[in-house]
Formats: structure tokens, sequence, C-alpha cells
């Protein structure tokens, strides 16, 4: 699966500020209830580029011509409402559809939890249903993502002004965390394979305590500059997850362990 985020051509030509509309546009934008008793909007038109389908305006806000509009309709289901302009025959293509499927984890955030950048999110798969043409996700209030089916309407019904930016595609995911796996399981092997006499835990507990680091499979243990004891937790990205731990997992205690090289103890 393929996720593309959904703009106007930047020669399309644009609405003007009207701060009446603007302000109402934007309290609607981000509601994902059908807005029944909508009474149509005035909107300032300033030709500033071509006459295109896909019209220039607020971010996360689609303004479409009346023959998008008729191309898109028998297809979109309940996942768009069409919002008429007055004065003019142009619509406000009101995305009704939500998505809570970005994944936290892998998508690259602020030190606040905010997301960095809406072109460089990761998707779960599994909580997109497959007959889905457009959507948006409750983290990311400006951008209006799409599918394949949707790109294959636009194309179909020939609609100009329509710009797609894939963002996200599950294969190459997929590829990555086999390559990461294949990476880890080849780091741990070499832990193993180059391990020497292996002594019990609490033998070698003693031993962190003289400075020494030891490690059994994925976990390591040593102390830091400051002679305090850490426990780390090889993580899929090769990189040790360190704990200063209150007990130790009682499975850790019937590990054999072996001395390793002390590493750089980093704490995010």
């Amino acid at each position: 699966m393929k996720i593309w985020e959904m703009n106007s051509d930047h020669d399309s030509y644009v609405l003007a500020d009207n701060p009446e509309a603007d302000d109402l546009i934007r309290s609607i934008k981000n509601d994902e209830h059908p807005l029944k008793d909508w009474n149509g909007i005035y909107l300032n038109l300033l030709r500033k580029g071509k006459e295109k389908d896909y019209i220039g305006y607020l971010p996360g806000a689609t303004i479409i011509s009346e023959y998008a509009k008729q191309a898109l309709t028998a297809q979109i289901g309940d996942e768009a409402e069409f919002l008429f302009i007055l004065d003019r025959p142009i619509h406000f293509l009101h995305v009704l559809k939500r998505i809570d499927c970005i994944d936290i984890d892998r998508t690259e955030r602020t030190e606040s939890g905010l997301i960095k950048s809406s072109e460089r999110v990761h998707f779960i798969r599994e909580k997109i249903p497959v007959d889905t043409l457009i959507f948006k996700v409750p983290e990311i209030r400006t951008s209006v993502y799409v599918t394949e089916k949707f790109i294959n309407l636009v194309k179909q019904a020939n609609l100009t002004g329509f710009v797609f930016n894939q963002v996200w595609d599950s294969k190459l995911t997929e590829e990555k965390d086999r390559e990461k796996h294949l990476k880890y399981t080849a780091v741990l092997a070499d832990i193993e394979q180059n391990k020497g006499d292996e002594i019990a835990y609490r033998i070698a507990r003693e031993q962190v305590n003289q400075g020494l680091a030891f490690a059994s499979g994925k976990w390591k243990m040593q102390l830091d500059s400051k002679g305090n004891f850490w426990l780390g937790d090889l993580t899929e990205d090769c990189v040790y997850s360190w704990i200063m731990p209150t007990f130790i997992p009682p499975v850790l205690l019937g590990y054999q362990w072996h001395v390793v090289e002390n590493s750089e103890i980093k704490i995010k």
C-alpha cells in the first residue's frame, strides 16, 4: 500500500483572503461530522493562475470545480462531502474520514511530541481499510491523504490541478524492517560467537562492580563513569536501551555472562 499527501498545483488560480469565510472553513475542516445545515459561503476568487479543477486555498481545505465534484461523487461515498460555494460553481471538499493510523514510534517528532513533517510519517497498514480513497489523521490537521484508488479516479476523469506527493510505501517499510532485523541478528550472533568464558550472574555482577562489562545475548550490564549500575537491552536499531534497574528480572539470574567492552551509556 502507498499513501500520498494531496495538494493543489502551484500555478492554479487561488482564492483571495476572505476573513469571515476563512474562519468558517478553519472551524469545519477538522470536523469529521457531516454539515447537514450548510447554507453556503462566499469566497473571493483571485485569478492569479490557470483555471484548474483543484483551486488553491487554505492548508488542508480542498476547493474543487463542479466538474471534479461530478467525477468524484459516485465513488467517494461517506469519506467526504461537497459543500457548495455561493456565487460560483466550486465546492469545498470536506473530508470526513478520520483514521487513527499513524505509527508514532516510527514517525519523527519534536521534543514536545509533535510530528515534524506531514511528508515523513509512517502509517500502520492494518488500520487503513483496503477500500479507502481519502482521509485525514488526528495528529496532522492540515494534511489530506489519499490512496492509489483516489489518484486513479482523478486520472480517469482528467482532473487538473491535483498534486500528489507520495509519503509512504508499505513495501519499503517492510524491506527496511527486514534489513534492520538481519542487522540485529548479525550483531547478536557476533556477540555470541566472540564470547570468552561464561560465568554465573552473581559472579559477573561482582566483577561489574570492579569496572568490567558483561553481556548475555541482547542484555548487557556495566557501570557508568560515576559508578552507577546500568542494564542495557539491545534494540532492533542495534543500540542499547539503558535503564538503572530497581530490581533485576529473575530470568537474567539464570543466564550465563561473558566479558565485553564497555559502552558509552546514552540516555534519551
